[in-house]
């Protein structure tokens, strides 16, 4: 049986398909009057920076609701069941270089499988929007092994250690105890508005002459692209993504709430994943402040992927990741 709470997102949900379904077509006209705006104003050649209207099933607002929620959840499916599945391993609990190893696989596979499923969005699925940059060349593969190595893997290594630290501060959900949409609703919206709010104050003061040298090798790519997420310092990856993740999970405690093990991966993905796509180089429909509701979003969420990249094309606007803290503190720039 179905609790109440479970009912009423069953419900809400309807309503965001029925939504998706009814406003299809307003949403497709909307998207292809920008575009032609846009080259109207800016010529034949200006980057497209909204979703295509309906030139591919793929781009139907409800379709994009399933891929953008499909992704995160699917992901934290699997590393749940791996995390168990490496609980049962011989051995890996009894050192503490065996329960580093398991959080360290688990961590690997969390932030790559959701690049891996970015990758093969942007190549494949949205295939037919066009890249921001259309005389871009894509990264020397070596380069992003490279990258990963004097960055990304030694910051997931970090991230594996405050795990073990923070491993007694998670909930282990009771044997019938059942998921709660709501409540997870709630703390994945908290979580996403303080990261963001955090992120832009970590990003605004490394973007400060006497903090550029952190940041500086991450605007090397100043047209982005999928394997931008590997091109940062060390200092730099740890300020953006690791310490307004971190503040905003342990900020939940304010209003008396934890979260268990599979809450955290999916927490992880649905707001490390927006990061991810924040770098893609083209406006795909899958990336939105509140991927449960995307279809409702459409208006503000068709331009995340562009508000981004707008920040790397001029470096000195648009330091969150979503636009509404830039439009509240005065730094976001839409052009």
């Amino acid at each position: 049986m179905c609790t109440g709470e479970q009912k009423v997102t069953g419900l809400a949900l309807i309503g965001v398909f029925t939504y998706a379904l009814k406003n299809a077509k307003a949403i497709a006209t909307r998207r292809d009057k920008l575009i032609e705006e846009h080259k109207r104003k800016h010529g034949e050649d200006t980057p497209q920076r909204v979703p295509s209207g309906n030139v591919a099933f793929v781009d139907h607002p409800l379709v994009s609701w399933f891929l953008i929620n499909a992704g995160p959840i699917g992901v934290s499916l699997f590393v749940n069941k791996l995390s168990e599945k490496l609980s049962k391993v011989k051995g890996l609990h009894e050192s503490f270089s065996g329960q580093f190893l398991k959080s360290f696989i688990t961590n690997l596979a969390l932030t790559e499988t959701i690049i891996a499923y970015n990758w093969l969005l942007i190549h494949y699925v949205y295939s037919h929007i066009p890249f921001f940059d259309k005389k871009r060349t894509d990264q020397d593969v070596w380069e992003s092994v490279k990258d990963y190595a004097v960055c990304n893997g030694p910051v997931t290594i970090l991230t594996s250690l405050l795990d073990l630290a923070a491993r007694n501060h998670i909930d282990t959900p009771k044997p019938g105890q059942r998921f709660r949409p709501l409540l997870f609703l709630f703390k994945l919206a908290w979580c996403r508005a303080v990261t963001d709010l955090f992120f832009w104050i970590g990003h605004y003061m490394i973007h400060k002459r006497e903090h550029y040298w952190v940041h500086k090798k991450h605007h090397e790519h100043n047209k982005t692209k999928i394997w931008t997420n590997y091109h940062f310092s060390i200092p730099d990856l740890i300020i953006e993504a690791s310490i307004p993740l971190t503040l905003a999970v342990t900020s939940v405690k304010l209003f008396g709430l934890s979260f268990n093990r599979f809450e955290l991966y999916l927490i992880a993905t649905y707001v490390g994943g927006l990061e991810v796509t924040s770098h893609v180089g083209k406006a795909v429909p899958v990336m939105s402040i509140f991927p449960p509701f995307s279809p409702l979003l459409t208006y503000y969420d068709d331009w995340n992927v562009w508000f981004h990249e707008t920040h790397h094309n001029l470096l000195r606007c648009n330091y969150s990741i979503t636009p509404y803290w830039d439009c509240l503190f005065g730094t976001a720039k839409f052009v």
